[in-house]
């Protein structure tokens, strides 16, 4: 861990007993070592500050890296070696949390949003006033309306216990929460800061205060190769804000209709 925190310019934490994590330029330390151009971010949870933290932002913007780095830096800390950050200030933690990926296995029986919902019904019955929750997209694998609900009602069950509310960080895209949750100090909304260039997105990997207006997925999804889909997509989108029905997508109707009249005629020809 010395040669580690030499190498790539790690200082020494400050551990208190006080109830906050305050870090200034933090950087995850395996993206620091394999990126030149990493952008490093502050993070700060405290009564004062605002204990809970809800982070939006579009699709590959750093979100997922930013809760990563921030529960590495606060775990090196606590078990004693230096962490990736310009200054760092931990208070004592008892635990930390995290609900970040689930991987299925057909030997657990279990879905993965089943596997979501005990990773969080543990967390709340376990977590303490000194303990760090991160969630990353929780909801996510059921139909978007209960998804909402249950992050939700999750978070409102951490934000009721006021003071002895713990470290929580969140990223999610659903991105009206703020309308479904307690109004407190205790709430902060940040986001990941991005610009458009030519119609796409360039993410800048910065963390700034307020919440996203878009997960600019449609913009993500055409960079990524599917822009020709696009145009059905946002037909599809607009019917369904709208109650309606898409209308028949004709060059897919023109595809299969030949494949259906071969499936026809051989049915028919089976003497069945």
């Amino acid at each position: 861990m010395a040669k580690v925190a030499k190498e790539m310019n790690f200082v020494r934490p400050t551990l208190t007993t006080e109830k906050v994590i305050r870090i200034k330029q933090g950087r995850h330390p395996l993206y620091a070592a394999s990126c030149d151009a990493l952008v490093p971010n502050d993070a700060e949870s405290s009564l004062e500050a605002g204990l809970v933290k809800i982070i939006t932002g579009p699709n590959a913007s750093g979100k997922s890296v930013y809760l990563k780095q921030t529960g590495l830096i606060v775990y090196l800390a606590h078990i004693g070696s230096f962490v990736p950050a310009a200054a760092a200030e931990i208070g004592l933690l008892s635990h930390i949390f995290s609900r970040i990926k689930s991987t299925e296995c057909v030997a657990a029986h279990m879905s993965a949003f089943l596997i979501d919902l005990r990773q969080m019904a543990l967390t709340l019955r376990e977590c303490t006033t000194n303990s760090l929750v991160i969630i990353d997209e929780f909801g996510k694998g059921t139909a978007e309306g209960d998804g909402r609900a249950l992050l939700a009602a999750c978070l409102n069950a951490l934000l009721v216990r006021a003071r002895r509310c713990p470290h929580a960080l969140l990223a999610t895209h659903f991105l009206d929460i703020n309308h479904y949750l307690l109004d407190t100090p205790l709430l902060t909304f940040l986001r990941m800061e991005h610009v458009l260039r030519e119609g796409e997105p360039v993410s800048l990997y910065r963390v700034c205060g307020g919440g996203a207006a878009s997960s600019l997925a449609h913009q993500v999804a055409a960079s990524a190769g599917l822009a020709r889909l696009l145009p059905r997509a946002d037909t599809v989108a607009t019917c369904a804000k709208n109650n309606a029905l898409p209308p028949p997508d004709n060059t897919v109707i023109a595809k299969i209709t030949p494949v259906i009249e071969i499936m026809k005629s051989q049915l028919l020809a089976e003497n069945i």
